[in-house]
């Protein structure tokens, strides 16, 4: 049995825990900084004393390993908490931390759970697509085992949503927060997310006296500002670094300055934290259903978000809120994080709930959209999707390339499993396909009509005394070059532009043409056989 008392010394959930149900489904409604992550577990644990161990999810690893650490302190039990994340774990007996992700596997293979009395959702108010699919198939598992529960924990009062979906009551847990002065401080760039802006946050945050926490949207940007205070005492953390990285960020009693990611918006307290300097922007999972592409892109943050950050600098004591936006950019944000299911890809999701076995009353708060859940099973039936594949870590599409060509394969996988297309890798993945494609089409072009297409501005018609393949793709070569100067590579385009104009002023043709072997003629007209193709 956990001692609740030595845990929730000084937590205001302590105050309601002993009301907390013994049984059934539960809704969890507490404010950032109760203590519900941290006491409600070994509670659960103490009311399934021999029937079985707790599992907690969290929506991030970092939010994973930190809970299980100082539940396994608080405790002084360590042989008790446990945690699993990908690639990382530690046995424990009565309480487990894992992500959402390790534990859909987990059901993938084991969907009766043997041996774990109730699960715990932490965050769900996040609206993380694991999240929800984890919600639901453990609702499905509590309706064929009664010795089951499910509990969801919130900070929102969305809870009633969650509660009419579990068909449980809401335990409430009210907080006294210490007060927080807001100030609202907008900057230029903050949209475009300049470099100016983010130097400008770093300015903020050095003015600072106390330990700030500082948060922007993606790993390049805490890089900037983490850059921009070079000489200061600063932190970066983010999911990407490892263990002891993140643990010199969080562990420390020095007065220091923390750049951070969304990770440390919610699950997570970092200790000594007065201060928070805000940019207003979160990093986000959109699928553009016109090109059939996903990826990570930048948007300024909900409200709720934006005051779970803020919540931050008050966890410990009275706190100060710098906003690098104005009132009115955050009147204007959306009040809730729009839920995942709703606007990300969701070819896993779907491989994910065929595995299951999940019909058209499988629980959630909303239903995938058709067009974007059709387009999901059509990308699994071309990639022969099978369980195996859910099974693996990983994108559905990456572990079918694993599976097709063996562990050669792995290292790729792993790197491109690890950096998913964010907003501007996506902007240059994004520019590189579309010359591939132009490009690809006018060598055709060229190959089969042995004329150079394009010319007819200059009023000029190369003539290939070399037709081909071979000579089509290198008088092609500069609008390749051309277009791959929007991947943003300094210095190209007046470079390209300037040999280009004066290679053709000089010579009448690009040094392309001249590789290639090409004559150039004058014509007459515009309309030449240069459009046409020859007849």
């Amino acid at each position: 049995m956990f001692d609740l008392a030595r845990i929730g010394a000084g937590l205001p959930v302590a105050e309601t825990i002993d009301s907390l149900p013994k049984t059934g489904n539960v809704v969890i409604q507490a404010p950032p900084g109760t203590g519900k992550t941290t006491l409600v577990p070994p509670a659960l644990a103490n009311q399934a004393a021999g029937r079985g161990k707790v599992i907690v999810t969290a929506p991030r690893r970092v939010a994973v390993r930190a809970a299980a650490q100082r539940l396994s302190t608080l405790s002084g039990t360590p042989d008790k908490v446990g945690f699993a994340i990908r690639g990382e774990s530690r046995k424990g007996s009565e309480v487990e931390f894992v992500t959402p992700g390790v534990l859909l596997r987990r059901l993938l293979k084991d969907p009766e759970l043997e041996g774990v009395s109730a699960v715990a959702i932490d965050e769900v108010h996040e609206r993380q697509l694991d999240t929800d699919l984890v919600l639901g198939m453990c609702l499905e598992l509590a309706e064929l085992r009664e010795d089951f529960r499910v509990i969801a924990m919130s900070a929102t009062v969305d809870a009633q949503r969650f509660s009419q979906l579990m068909d449980a009551p809401v335990h409430v847990t009210e907080a006294v927060t210490h007060p927080l002065d807001i100030h609202y401080a907008p900057m230029p760039g903050r949209a475009a997310g300049t470099r100016e802006f983010y130097g400008d946050v770093a300015k903020q945050a050095a003015r600072q006296r106390d330990s700030t926490l500082v948060f922007v949207p993606g790993v390049r940007e805490v890089n900037l500002v983490c850059d921009a205070l070079a000489g200061h005492n600063v932190f970066p953390l983010h999911g990407k670094q490892t263990t002891a990285e993140q643990d010199a960020a969080l562990y420390t009693d020095e007065q220091r300055i923390v750049v951070a990611t969304s990770i440390a918006e919610s699950s997570l307290t970092v200790p000594g934290v007065r201060v928070v300097v805000d940019a207003g922007l979160s990093r986000v999972p959109r699928r553009d259903a016109q090109r059939g592409m996903s990826g990570l892109v930048t948007v300024s943050t909900s409200k709720s978000s934006a005051d779970q950050r803020a919540g931050r600098a008050g966890r410990e004591a009275p706190g100060t809120v710098i906003r690098c936006y104005s009132q009115d950019d955050y009147q204007h944000f959306s009040p809730h994080t729009t839920p995942e299911i709703l606007s990300a890809d969701l070819t896993q999701a779907a491989l994910f709930l065929d595995c299951w076995g999940a019909g058209p009353d499988f629980p959630l708060l909303d239903p995938p959209p058709a067009p974007a859940l059709a387009a999901a099973h059509a990308t699994l039936e071309r990639i022969g999707a099978t369980q195996e594949l859910a099974l693996l870590p990983t994108d559905p599409r990456l572990g079918a390339s694993l599976l097709r060509h063996g562990s050669q394969a792995a290292p790729i996988i792993a790197s491109l499993a690890d950096a998913p297309l964010t907003g501007q890798v996506l902007e240059i993945y994004n520019a590189v396909a579309l010359a591939l494609v132009f490009y690809a089409y006018r060598v055709w072009a060229e190959a089969t009509k042995t004329t150079s297409l394009g010319k007819w501005s200059l009023k000029l018609e190369i003539v290939a005394t070399h037709p081909g393949w071979r000579a089509a793709c290198l008088r092609n070569s500069w609008l390749l070059l051309s277009m791959l100067t929007l991947t943003g590579v300094p210095f190209i385009v007046p470079l390209l532009l300037g040999v280009l104009s004066v290679s053709v002023l000089a010579f009448g043709q690009t040094p392309f043409d001249m590789l290639a072997n090409c004559l150039v003629e004058r014509r007459s007209q515009m309309d030449t056989p240069s459009f046409r193709g020859n007849k």
